[in-house]
């Protein structure tokens, strides 16, 4: 056999290959954190004839359409004793705003609901009324005044409910009180 020979049987030296595109990462979200993508910490303190003894009550809200129904029957979430409220008054709904969470209060009753906002709860301002289907958007320490129309003249047993949020960043004097559901 020749040098020759032998060079041309040698193994070549391997040649280096392009480098392999990396695909393009693209975040995928677990389908529990796509229906859960807005939630809302609130308290609700309850004050009237019709709610038996009040403590402030925790709710934490987890997709858009949770809801707390408030009346007399039995399954709702907060339950009043007064024979004007229905069974069914009003409900609280969780809803999605662009990338913020909105709590909104929907009427369901004969009764009517009403709804204030912080600042004319403060001053102790009208009412405004909602009728069945109406809808309004709640803010920190709105109220909501359930039933709204009372049937007999001079029998005020109507039920405040002030809604209060839990915000992480701003002072509350709630935390101190009241333990909160786990998020």
């Amino acid at each position: 056999m020749s040098a020759d020979d032998i060079q041309a049987a040698a193994p070549t030296q391997p040649r280096e290959c392009p480098p392999v595109p990396q695909p393009a990462v693209v975040p995928v979200l677990h389908p529990a954190v796509v229906a859960h993508d807005v939630e809302l910490q609130i308290i609700l303190d309850v004050t009237g004839p019709s709610s038996g003894p009040s403590r402030p009550r925790p709710f934490h809200l987890k997709g858009e359409g949770a809801a707390i129904v408030i009346g007399r029957n039995v399954d709702c979430l907060v339950k009043l004793l007064d024979s004007g409220i229905s069974g069914n008054h009003c409900v609280l709904r969780l809803k999605k705003k662009g990338r913020d969470a909105v709590l909104c209060v929907q009427d369901t009753s004969r009764n009517f609901t009403g709804v204030r906002n912080a600042r004319a709860a403060a001053a102790n301002r009208e009412w405004k009324e909602l009728e069945n289907g109406d809808e309004e958007v709640l803010h920190h320490r709105s109220q909501v005044l359930v039933p709204f129309r009372q049937k007999a003249k001079g029998d005020d047993s109507r039920t405040t409910i002030t809604v209060l949020f839990v915000l992480p960043d701003a002072y509350d004097p709630w935390k101190d009180h009241i333990k909160l559901p786990p998020r």
